[in-house]
């Protein structure tokens, strides 16, 4: 009997793809446009293409480019004149390819005749709601429909992995190779960092910066730029080295039994000092707090008396900021002059004065009672600001929800993270295989160091590549610890 599929990836796939690759190069050669733009808004429909047939290599293929796309932004200035539209066609190649995963692992689940799960359909349902919720407060504010599901779309397009992540990978052995793929293609990211600190920016990445393009233009009036490697700015690459940083220390303690392996192992012992390096190069104090952070809370959530003590003292600590935030605001000067500033490297490692604007936001939570409204106060918030009022700034996390979503916004969240954090936990807790219960623990770590330290320093659910890995590595904890439940492998004894 002919085997059509066997006949079409023989003989008509590489016929399509000879045309296809001729029509691309003539369609290119001729075009007015940017020539690198229009190449990347092909592959960004390649992207979407990939992951609707082949929905694994296009979740590959993802992580291979999450690290680079910013950086094909930035070579947009040599390929020739660059406008808004040619930007947002590099852009869109992560959310499209997402996109084509999802859509592919739908049909072929419907072409296998078996569809969701109830596990999975919760997962759905979840993103459906918060996507939905997404939409409607872009809406709110835009009253464009279109406009709304294009602002929404960086923020609530990544949800999507949560439902992905158990659709595609199935035990924790999948997981980690997933995990591990990731510290590697972000190690010549890193590199890169570290080289831009030392050596400076390139003369293209210093025209990107002064294009208007980027959020980074401040670098150009800093003391010594900050690196930003491949990625779109100083926090995004800070905030992924320091998550790395955790990631690749749990692969450390998870494989240090691997006697066979203690070459490569040696080898993988270096990989978080790399990473450390860079994210301390970044001079960027938030990611040097997560990078401390997560790694004490990957000991930390392996013990339920550890837990409890640390969120408690999370709470009274956060608590005691917001109640204290005027008075640390009015003294920031005096502890500027304990903290050394003799070079310039120092002055920017240790400068306070960045901090002022997030202290005096946390200030106004107590002190304005107009930015407490139920459903969001934008408006009243648009008007301060217009008036150049400061006590209706809002540049923290807290304070940028109260404004955009209320307090019933605010304590819906609390309550869902609240219920994720708690089954997250019990489910580790009821872990038998040391192997998965380490690997939740770290997961879970960098999670909670990405949002812990987002609180301060602005949401970073809204920066590429921040908010798809924040997904990612929220989908492949549900995965392990409460979804999919991994059967631990027998004789495997690892303590972190």
């Amino acid at each position: 009997m002919l085997d059509f599929r066997r006949l079409f990836l023989s003989v008509g796939a590489p016929i399509l793809g000879a045309v296809g690759s001729m029509w691309l190069v003539f369609t290119i050669m001729e075009a007015d446009r940017n020539v690198l733009a229009q190449l990347m808004e092909y592959l960004g429909y390649a992207g979407l293409i990939l992951g609707i047939f082949w929905p694994r290599a296009g979740f590959f293929f993802l992580i291979g480019i999450s690290g680079y796309l910013d950086f094909f932004k930035r070579l947009l200035i040599l390929a020739g004149d660059v406008n808004w539209n040619e930007i947002i066609d590099v852009l869109k190649v992560a959310p499209l390819t997402l996109v084509g995963i999802f859509v592919g692992l739908v049909i072929k689940r419907w072409l296998e005749g078996r569809f969701f799960s109830k596990g999975e359909w919760i997962l759905f349902w979840t993103v459906t709601v918060f996507g939905s919720i997404s939409v409607g407060l872009a809406y709110k504010e835009s009253h464009n429909l279109f406009a709304a599901i294009a602002m929404s779309a960086n923020t609530a397009v990544y949800v999507i992995l949560i439902v992905v992540i158990p659709l595609l990978f199935e035990t924790l052995e999948e997981i980690i190779k997933v995990l591990r793929l990731i510290v590697w293609v972000f190690i010549p990211v890193a590199i890169y960092g570290i080289i831009q600190h030392h050596f400076g920016l390139s003369q293209f990445e210093f025209e990107y910066i002064k294009s208007g393009y980027t959020s980074t233009i401040g670098n150009l009036y800093d003391i010594k730029p900050r690196p930003f490697s491949t990625l779109n700015s100083t926090h995004a690459y800070s905030i992924m080295m320091a998550a790395l940083f955790i990631l690749s220390t749990v692969f450390v303690f998870l494989d240090r039994r691997k006697s066979d392996f203690l070459m490569m192992w040696v080898v993988q012992s270096l990989i978080p000092l790399l990473f450390l390096y860079a994210c301390f190069v970044s001079l960027a104090r938030t990611a040097w707090v997560m990078a401390f952070l997560g790694f004490i809370l990957t000991y930390v959530y392996q013990s339920k008396i550890r837990v409890i003590s640390f969120y408690l003292s999370a709470i009274v600590t956060f608590m005691l900021i917001i109640f204290n935030a005027g008075w640390m605001l009015d003294n920031i000067d005096v502890a500027q002059k304990w903290l050394p500033t003799q070079t310039e490297f120092q002055e920017q490692a240790f400068r306070l004065g960045t901090y002022s604007d997030r202290l005096e936001s946390l200030k106004n939570l107590t002190s304005n009672s107009q930015l407490w409204t139920a459903f969001g106060s934008r408006d009243i918030v648009a008007a301060g600001t217009k008036s150049r009022d400061r006590s209706y700034l809002a540049h923290d996390a807290i304070s940028q929800a109260v404004v955009s979503y209320g307090f019933v916004g605010l304590g819906i969240a609390m309550v869902f993270a609240s219920l994720f954090l708690y089954f997250v936990h019990l489910q580790i807790f009821r872990t038998v295989d040391p192997r998965s219960r380490i690997m939740s623990c770290g997961i879970l770590s960098v999670i909670s160091g990405i949002f812990i330290t987002g609180i301060f320093s602005g949401s970073p659910l809204s920066v590429f590549p921040i908010n798809l890995f924040f997904w990612l590595f929220v989908g492949s904890l549900i995965m392990i610890s409460i979804y999919k439940g991994c059967r631990p492998p027998a004789n495997r004894d690892h303590q972190f």
